[in-house]
């Protein structure tokens, strides 16, 4: 019955013309998708960096005031010595971070969380309520 019909090329022209639009379109988009990811991340990270300074200058301070509390007290004794630590440690801390760049801080955050999942929810946590705390007030 079709023994004497033949396709002829005009006629697989429309869906070989519309595969390739399909095509042009699919690479177009997918350079856009990674485009705008590249900026979503660009975006995270001087966020990120923004509140890490923050977080670091909030540390720094916090070790300056416990180690004058500590300096300024009347005696020694196990309080002191418990502040002095704080202070140092709270010093520590903010040292590290002035000393991350925010790329690798991400990373040591994402290795620590794969490591220490529990840890990492009940951080979340506690982030939520005092948020919601600060939120209710």
């Amino acid at each position: 019955m079709l023994r004497g019909r033949r396709r002829h090329p005009e006629h697989s022209s429309p869906a070989r013309h519309g595969t390739e639009q399909a095509g042009k379109v699919a690479a177009e988009t997918k350079t856009q998708v990674k485009e705008l990811l590249g900026q979503a991340q660009e975006g995270l990270r001087e966020q990120l960096g923004t509140q890490q300074k923050r977080v670091a200058g909030g540390l720094h301070s916090i070790g300056d005031e416990l180690g004058s509390m500590a300096r300024n007290s009347d005696g020694s004794g196990v309080a002191t010595d418990l502040v002095q630590q704080l202070s140092t440690r709270a010093d520590g801390s903010a040292s590290w971070l002035d000393n991350r760049d925010a790329g690798s801080l991400l990373s040591e955050v994402r290795g620590y969380a794969r490591q220490h999942p529990a840890s990492i929810i009940a951080i979340a946590a506690a982030a939520r309520t005092r948020s919601n705390r600060t939120f209710i007030e």
